[in-house]
């Protein structure tokens, strides 16, 4: 708010609550014309603004921190849930014995057979499962557009692959989960399990690529919460230009 100045204007308001004793001295009438000068070209009111701002300030910080502290939750999370589901993939895609050699077994009764060993593909691809469910669900959360991309295209992916996945037992609920018949998938054909989840290229290779990337976005968008970045500026830290933008 400024003072327009004119002509034959009655300043004395301006001084109402001042002192007008004569017994002031030439001085004490100097500084009340300074005073006036500083209300006529606004310095008042840039300290003003500057002032108040600082409380303005404070609580944009305050707003500020517990949005990142919500952050680093979510992408923590996050975090985690992609490196789970990324070693997961990486134990069925390196572990190419699981799906090419056989194992020999005995019934109750002495009898043996020969098969795959249809317990450790039980056990890899139900990691793979819960891994990739715990991604779903974190990036359906995130606020993170590099972790929602990837996120969506992982399920895309996934969805592409209904078809095969439904033959050894794995379903696509409503909610874009994964869930497992056991009873199918060990007796699923081992052929189709090997397209899906053995070596670069499958399903599974895909899907671990997708995780990667969820995992770096969330790496990359914690390390920018706070502290230096790689250009030297202090990301987090109070904005203090808003305090003397008003004096430029």
């Amino acid at each position: 708010m400024s003072s327009s100045i004119s002509g034959a204007t009655d300043y004395s308001s301006l001084f109402s609550s001042l002192s007008t004793s004569s017994s002031k001295s030439t001085n004490s009438s100097s500084n009340l014309l300074a005073d006036y000068a500083s209300i006529k070209n606004g310095s008042y009111a840039k300290l003003a603004k500057s002032y108040y701002g600082k409380s303005d300030t404070k609580a944009s910080a305050a707003a500020k921190a517990e949005e990142d502290k919500t952050k680093k939750t979510e992408l923590t999370s996050t975090k985690s849930a992609s490196s789970k589901l990324s070693s997961a993939a990486n134990a069925l895609i390196d572990d190419k014995s699981v799906f090419q050699n056989k194992i020999k077994t005995k019934d109750k009764d002495g009898n043996e057979t020969e098969d795959y060993d249809r317990e450790k593909i039980s056990k890899l691809v139900n990691n793979f499962v819960d891994g990739y469910n715990s991604v779903v669900d974190s990036s359906a959360k995130s606020s993170n557009n590099s972790v929602l991309r990837s996120g969506v295209t992982m399920v895309r992916t996934t969805l592409a692959n209904e078809n095969l996945l439904n033959k050894v037992g794995i379903t696509i609920g409503d909610d874009n989960k994964l869930s497992i018949d056991e009873d199918t998938l060990k007796k699923a054909d081992v052929g189709t399990l090997k397209s899906l989840f053995s070596g670069q290229g499958s399903y599974a290779s895909n899907i671990q690529s997708s995780a990667s990337s969820i995992l770096r976005a969330s790496e990359n968008a914690l390390n920018s919460l706070g502290g230096y970045n790689a250009s030297g500026s202090y990301n987090g830290a109070v904005d203090t230009g808003s305090l003397y933008s008003s004096f430029t």
